[in-house]
């Protein structure tokens, strides 16, 4: 397998915001895009950023209901553990 193979690793992350986004937000946006991928080797990744405009808390509860099955407030703390990089801690 040669050391220089490319995958297909896709970075995705939404913004969600109650107002649209103005011409004067474009830059601060796109340092807040590039701030998410400093760190990654992007000739092996897709980043993709999208922006909604939508109640944020609706957002946020629709998507833990999809993704989960369940609202916000009754996510299961046994959901996060996951999150843990290390592998030993239980």
């Amino acid at each position: 397998m040669p050391s220089d193979e490319m995958r297909s690793n896709i970075i995705k992350a939404e913004v969600y915001s109650e107002e649209k986004v103005l011409d004067d937000h474009i830059y601060p946006l796109d340092q807040l895009a590039k701030s998410f991928t400093d760190h990654l080797a992007l000739a092996h990744c897709h980043v993709r950023v999208n922006f909604y405009v939508e109640d944020i808390e609706s957002a946020l509860n629709d998507h833990v209901k999809r993704k989960l099955g369940c609202s916000y407030d009754e996510i299961p703390m046994e959901r996060f553990f996951y999150l843990n990089q290390n592998p030993d801690s239980k």
